[in-house]
């Protein structure tokens, strides 16, 4: 659960329940008479069917019992008149008495057995026996159920003297035995408990009908008798709407109803006076509202101008401040694919590139507050590298602290896993802002990042600097935009936006954030958000780096229209070196002049030129038949919206925003013209300068294992500074081991805290 849902409940709980509200107000009547009766039919018609169903099962059980105590009466007197014809296996005899009890109302069959479970006679219906009779002397009937009639099974069993010959009547000074000769199996037609049961659920049925019926007649009759005194009273309100001032008789002072006709006649004399008082200022307020919207339509007209300047004004410098970074970014991602350089140019150029982009951020700052507020604003979901990122916004801080001689630190409870899931992009941006706020507000002293991660994907920063703290009435104060803290009169730079946007960043993120400080100690800030952790196989083909070489094919020729030299030189040197055939035009006429004699496939253009825009180069293109061949990829250092933008884009086939990230412009180039790019993975820094040099491998020795213990702790703290210093010693001491304090810097610098403890225990455990 996000920190929303624990601060609001179960939103959607919440919401399910106001809308089977609003259908329940939606089906109700509109009159309290139609309410009550709604509410209490249901009511009334479950009393009723209760009361039926349970008639209904008290009289078939009723039913039942009377036909099971009809088939054993049957049985047990059958028992007693078959006994002397069982013991002398006359079957006239028993073919009699089956005749007399199939004359019975609802007989189905008669049979008679012997003691060996051996049927004498059957009459009626056939049906076999299900099991083996058991002997018994007691005559006891027995019942089963079956689908279509009732089974009634009873012993037939006589008394004889012991020596074997049959009591005589008055003659009881001999012993006597009882003796089972046979059974007596009656059924008996369910039909009879069927139609009976129907006579009994019809008659209950009719009878809840007429109850329901009835009660519903006399409920209504009830209500509106009872709601009458209301229906006159609500005839006076609409009365009173019209604009009369009528009184209504109260019939029942102690009622509710009564006692509301009262307060009614009260505030209708109310409503008149108050009118009589109204009528009189009238007049004079008619004067002030005129006044009034006369001054707020003199400041509606002022509002917008200031606003239609404050756009001109985001519009002009953010076109001026990118385009020169266009320049630099794209040098430095062009010259990140060289293979010359070493690793410690390779780490200065990251920076570099780092830097800008930072610089970009800042420029965005004031123009993501006007995507927010408009809702505007993405989120992009991506695979990135999570220990990499931490390691970019250090490096970055780092210098700032080193600057103002403040002692940074890096802090990890926890080992962060290599790669998540989120957005890259304004983490970093919150991170930065965070520590940039830290070093700027803290003189002396030191800034530590501290981070953790919950096998949950709860991902928690704590930025802690030893600065001049935030009183506590402006702890709320500080997220507001363009609020910076003067402390000592002194000028803070920035634009007094960075905690603004990042709460508002991080709110986009579903994280969030919160502030510890105590004025003139220093102060805590944390944040935190959710980043799912993946695997490596998760991201590997998402994260392997590759960079074009060229491309199959037919040569193509590209026309680069910038006004800029800088940009256009970036332009070129990206290009030419994958085999296209460029040429360049510095402004829209030497463009369409270009495009005439060299036909070229494609265009790269620029929005802002002098002379003539690139707009109104793409549109005489787009109109010219001969060039309809040509595809333009529009390009601009102008993010905010407006129309002339609109329609520039709408001209071109494909645009890229300034500064031009340029796996994305040769994705576009590719995909317009058609070609099949050749590329290869991007080599690491260590690989590339290990084949240049031509060294043989050298042999990765670890130190001993009571040598390691030091270092493990240092990683279980998470301080990659003392980390990369713990190796720089370790190499000092002993040349065999540079293999490994180079692996171990190499991790330490990309904040890789969970595999140096890999590392670690690898070499602890096996004793090396």
């Amino acid at each position: 659960m996000t920190g929303t849902d624990m601060k609001s409940g179960n939103p959607t709980s919440g919401q399910s329940k106001r809308r089977l509200s609003d259908r329940l107000t939606a089906l109700m009547p509109l009159t309290f008479r139609g309410q009550a009766v709604l509410f209490l039919i249901p009511m009334i018609v479950i009393i009723s069917m209760v009361y039926t169903l349970e008639s209904i099962s008290t009289e078939r059980k009723i039913l039942r019992n009377e036909i099971i105590k009809k088939g054993e009466t049957i049985a047990a007197i059958q028992a007693r008149n078959a006994e002397l014809p069982l013991l002398s296996e006359n079957l006239e005899q028993l073919k009699s008495t089956a005749l007399s009890v199939m004359g019975i109302k609802d007989v189905a069959f008669v049979s008679f057995l012997n003691k060996h479970s051996e049927t004498l006679l059957h009459e009626g219906t056939s049906h076999p026996l299900d099991e083996t009779l058991t002997a018994t002397t007691d005559q006891t009937v027995t019942f089963f159920e079956h689908r279509d009639f009732f089974e009634f099974i009873v012993p037939v069993v006589t008394v004889k003297a012991a020596e074997g010959l049959f009591l005589l009547e008055g003659i009881d000074s001999s012993p006597t035995v009882r003796e089972q000769i046979g059974w007596v199996r009656i059924g008996l037609f369910r039909e009879v408990m069927s139609r009976s049961e129907q006579q009994i659920i019809i008659r209950g049925g009719m009878l809840a009908v007429l109850f329901s019926t009835v009660g519903v007649l006399l409920l209504y009759i009830f209500i509106t008798l009872a709601t009458r005194p209301l229906y006159a009273l609500i005839n006076a309100v609409k009365e009173l709407r019209e604009g009369e001032h009528p009184e209504v008789a109260v019939s029942s002072p102690k009622s509710e109803i009564g006692q509301l006709t009262a307060e009614f006649n009260r505030m209708s004399h109310a409503i008149k006076d108050r009118e009589d008082e109204l009528k009189q200022h009238r007049d004079h307020l008619e004067d002030l509202v005129g006044e009034r919207t006369a001054e707020l339509t003199v400041a509606k007209d002022e509002a917008e101008t200031a606003n239609r300047a404050k756009s001109d004004f985001l519009s002009r410098m953010s076109h001026e401040l990118r385009t020169p970074l266009n320049a630099i970014l794209g040098y430095a991602q062009i010259l990140k694919h060289h293979n010359n350089l070493s690793e410690a140019q390779r780490q200065q150029l990251d920076i570099m590139r780092s830097s800008g982009e930072h610089l970009l951020t800042l420029i965005n700052d004031i123009l993501d507050v006007g995507k927010i507020e408009a809702c505007k604003m993405e989120v992009e979901e991506s695979a990135f590298d999570l220990p990499a990122l931490m390691g970019q916004v250090f490096n970055l801080t780092k210098l700032q602290a080193e600057e103002k001689d403040l002692r940074f630190h890096y802090e990890a409870f926890t080992p962060l896993p290599a790669y998540v899931r989120g957005d890259e992009r304004k983490l970093r941006q919150i991170l930065l802002n965070l520590l940039s706020n830290a070093v700027k507000y803290t003189r002396r002293g030191s800034v530590t990042m501290r981070v953790s991660y919950t096998a949950a994907g709860l991902f928690r920063c704590e930025v802690i600097d030893t600065g001049i703290g935030i009183p506590e009435d402006k702890l709320e104060a500080i997220f507001e935009p363009f609020t910076q803290l003067a402390i000592d009169r002194q000028v803070r730079e920035g634009t007094g936006l960075g905690l603004n946007i990042t709460k508002r960043l991080l709110a986009l993120i579903e994280g969030r954030m919160g502030v510890e400080s105590q004025f003139g100690t220093g102060s805590t800030f944390w944040l935190e958000v959710v980043l799912p952790s993946l695997v490596d196989n998760e991201v590997a083909l998402e994260k392997t780096e590759y960079h074009v070489i060229g491309y199959r094919g037919e040569r193509k020729r590209i026309l680069v229209v910038d006004d800029t030299v800088g940009n256009t030189a970036m332009l070129v040197s990206l290009l030419e070196p994958l085999g296209f055939e460029l040429d360049t035009a510095q402004n829209g006429r030497e463009a369409l002049q270009a495009a005439m004699e060299q036909r070229p496939d494609l265009v790269l253009l620029d929005l802002v030129m002098p002379e003539m825009d690139g707009q109104e180069v793409a549109t005489l293109l787009r109109q010219n038949r001969d060039m309809t061949a040509i595809r333009i990829i529009g390009a601009s250092a102008t993010v905010t919206d407006n129309t002339r933008k609109e329609e520039f884009v709408a001209l071109c086939d494909a645009f890229v925003t300034k500064p031009i990230r340029i796996d994305l412009l040769l994705e576009k180039i590719g995909a317009l013209l058609g070609i099949k790019w050749e590329m290869k993975v991007a080599a690491q820094a260590g690989e590339t300068n290990g084949r240049k040099s031509g060294k043989p491998e050298e042999p990765f020795v670890a130190p001993p294992k009571e040598d390691l213990q030091g270092l493990y702790e240092l990683a279980m703290m998470g301080d990659m500074l003392k980390i990369e210093a713990w190796a720089t010693a370790l190499e000092a001491k002993n040349i065999t081991y540079r293999c490994f304090a180079g692996r171990l810097r190499e991790l330490a610098k990309g904040f890789k805290a969970k595999a140096i403890l890999v590392l670690v225990d690898q070499y602890r455990g096996d004793g090396k």
